[in-house]
């Protein structure tokens, strides 16, 4: 198949947590849009990444050269490995713009330590915390959220859940099966290829019926193959 020349771009933005494979991610997407895109470029912000702060990588790709900035309102897809990170991703994604995120939070440390100095209300605290999370989310029509620790769990390695998030994905990505399954490969050890493609599979398969039954796959697509003119 051939692609045009098209004067738009396509962005992704992954955001998480130290430790969640977000880098990880954004390297296998970064292979994957190379077999197709003319231009791609990623970056990265690790932060406190080692003390388990917030990460944020963007993929760009596109037929005219891209640039590794993101600006406000220009992601046409987030993905995230933790909900409180996408709430705080949120300005970056545009009107039209997908976002799929797991739906377990990881509070910040100095929130966790506030709910325990208020004796009894830790619990309760927590739970509305997490309920605010979902509340904020859930108002957005094209957002998605999965339970990505226990698909990877089910997939044989909880540090699959980024490949779980990329299964998830994969419906609105303009990668065919077998484009992700080498960028996959070529990006895991071999240790640790089976559970990674496991994890894959599942959060393909769990999607598919959540997504689809929410949008059209044309409409949803639509968004993320502009880059490419056929």
């Amino acid at each position: 198949m051939k692609y045009a020349a098209s004067a738009r771009s396509t962005s992704i933005l992954i955001v998480g947590l130290g430790g969640q494979g977000i880098l990880h991610l954004s390297k296998v997407l970064a292979f994957a849009a190379q077999r197709k895109a003319r231009f791609v470029c990623r970056s990265e912000f690790r932060g406190l990444s080692q003390r388990g702060g917030s990460v944020q990588s963007a993929v760009r790709y596109g037929q005219s050269p891209v640039v590794p900035i993101l600006d406000f309102h220009s992601a046409d897809l987030i993905l995230s490995m933790d909900a409180l990170e996408a709430v705080r991703a949120l300005d970056f994604l545009s009107e039209d713009g997908l976002l799929l995120t797991d739906s377990a939070v990881i509070p910040p440390l100095h929130v966790v330590r506030s709910w325990e100095r208020q004796a009894g209300n830790a619990n309760i605290l927590a739970g509305e915390f997490r309920e605010k999370l979902s509340d904020r989310l859930s108002a957005r029509m094209k957002t998605f959220q999965f339970d990505l620790n226990g698909l990877a769990k089910k997939a044989g390695h909880l540090k699959t859940a980024n490949m779980v998030l990329l299964g998830a994905a994969s419906w609105f990505i303009p990668f065919s099966l077998d484009e992700l399954h080498l960028a996959i490969k070529s990006c895991v050890m071999p240790a640790l290829l089976e559970p990674n493609l496991a994890a894959f599979g599942l959060g393909r398969e769990v999607a598919k019926p959540k997504c689809l039954s929410t949008m059209p796959m044309e409409q949803a697509v639509s968004v993320l193959t502009t880059s490419f003119v056929e």
